[in-house]
């Protein structure tokens, strides 16, 4: 990387101010080695090194001259918009002009046509009465043609509930059957990330590709495209961010929006949620429709109703359980699982009759996705039922896992964020360091993590340990 970095290199003939600076000049040195050889470089670099230059360069050189895809993960949001805005233009401009770059967002962060006009649809199913206006709103945005189709162009900020309502989801997606296929805002972008030289990601995007994979398959395409080379940047933040995302989460409030996207009852005592829009649609089917609606209000409903009673008693007894621990500031909302003779006796009843009554309607979901694949034309109705079934088997089995507590390489806990908040259960990995040598050796051949701060006392082997 001479020919860049060298006192009369292509940024000193085309960088106003340039300074060379040798530290600059070793570790991008360093970086293309690594790529190119494979393995594992931690780079300390202070700041006024320049490392965003000292890894770009050498990331697009290879990527290009190799055909190969190099993901860059950066921490904070700020040094994203530096190096799409600034730093990488100012890379194909003086080095690159062919290079192709995308910015990778996650599927939340899209609008799903399909699902958005479901929204308009059955206007009045949403969480908020206010969240009309906003569907509204984002109507007029719809018509008036989004570049991307992501929240972050939307004018104003809508409510998480309705977003949620509309955004795209990977595991209910229709994928190419979806009539709205061609049109659809996140496929543009994944065709585009399919084509890029470079991709840039957020760790906590790069971690739940790693967490999908880790289940799915180390080689399988997750939310990212396959890749093989990696450059972390602010790579002190990838422990904490890997904890997160290779725990366990169970919230009163995640629950709630789970059978509300099954069953739920409109302000004016109208069938919403999947329920409702199967209902408007069964008189399509004929005299099918007839045993298909006897299932929906003669087992889907109760069972979804005593199911949403049932959580309502766990997570207050989880309440009362954690309100019985003393010692605790206000604020300070955090209560390690102890298997006490309390737990034993009323919590894990209460999981296990929860736990039972999600299997029964994700049960009970299962039949109709199949009476509705026998009657043919509701296709994406059945495949969204089906989805919905996966969900609660899954967070039937997280509950379990979390009730249970007995896993030693995990830590376990009840935590509210302050004051009367819904509490959660929670669990995240002792160490993360088997998790992430796993992923490291079987889908990755070149990594560089670079920061500010990496070495504790000069020394790598703090970071490298954990």
């Amino acid at each position: 990387m001479s020919d860049v970095f060298s006192p009369d290199g292509l940024l000193a003939a085309t960088l106003p101010g340039f300074e060379y600076r040798p530290q600059q000049a070793y570790m991008a040195s360093l970086v293309f080695e690594t790529l190119a050889s494979g393995g594992i470089t931690l780079i300390e670099a202070g700041t006024g090194t320049g490392k965003s230059l000292a890894y770009l360069f050498p990331a697009v050189r290879f990527a290009l001259e190799t055909g190969e895809r190099v993901v860059v993960s950066t921490n904070t949001i700020n040094l994203q918009e530096q190096l799409v805005h600034k730093d990488i233009p100012f890379v194909r401009n003086v080095f690159a002009p062919e290079l192709k770059v995308a910015l990778v967002k996650g599927w939340q962060n899209y609008l799903c046509l399909h699902r958005y006009q479901n929204a308009l649809q059955g206007s009045g199913d949403l969480f908020e009465p206010e969240a009309e206006l906003q569907l509204a709103a984002v109507r007029e945005w719809v018509a008036a043609g989004p570049e991307e189709g992501s929240l972050s162009e939307l004018p104003f900020s809508p409510s998480p509930s309705l977003w949620s309502s509309i955004c795209a989801e990977s595991d209910t997606c229709l994928r190419q059957e979806c009539p709205l296929y061609e049109h659809c805002f996140l496929f543009k972008a994944r065709r585009q990330m399919e084509d890029s030289h470079l991709l840039v990601v957020n760790h906590h995007l790069l971690f739940a590709d790693v967490a999908v994979r880790g289940v799915l398959g180390w080689q399988s395409e997750a939310v990212l495209p396959p890749y093989s080379h990696l450059i972390i940047d602010e790579a002190h933040h990838v422990e904490d961010v890997a904890t997160d995302h290779l725990g366990n989460r169970l919230s009163e409030l995640g629950m709630r929006q789970l059978l509300g996207r099954i069953v739920r009852r409109r302000r004016r005592g109208e069938l919403g949620g999947y329920a409702g829009r199967l209902v408007t649609k069964l008189p399509s089917l004929g005299t099918a429709a007839t045993s298909i609606m006897e299932r929906i209000y003669s087992d889907l409903l109760p069972n979804v109703g005593k199911a949403e009673e049932l959580a309502s008693t766990f997570f207050a007894a989880l309440s009362e359980w954690a309100g019985d621990r003393n010692g605790r500031e206000e604020g300070e909302s955090a209560w390690a699982i102890v298997q006490d003779a309390t737990w034993r006796t009323e919590i894990c009843p209460a999981a296990d009759e929860l736990s039972s009554a999600l299997r029964t309607v994700a049960d009970e979901l299962s039949h109709l996705c199949t009476k509705l694949r026998d009657a043919g034309d509701l296709n994406a109705q059945a495949h969204e039922g089906e989805a919905l079934a996966a969900r609660a088997r899954r967070t039937a089995e997280v509950l379990d896992w979390l009730v249970a507590a007995d896993d030693p390489d995990s830590v376990f806990w009840l935590e509210r964020e302050g004051g009367r908040k819904p509490i959660r259960l929670c669990s995240a990995p002792v160490e993360i360091g088997p998790h992430l040598a796993s992923w490291l050796r079987q889908a990755i051949r070149s990594v560089v993590m670079c920061s500010a701060t990496l070495t504790v006392n000069g020394s790598f082997d703090y970071v490298t340990g954990r």
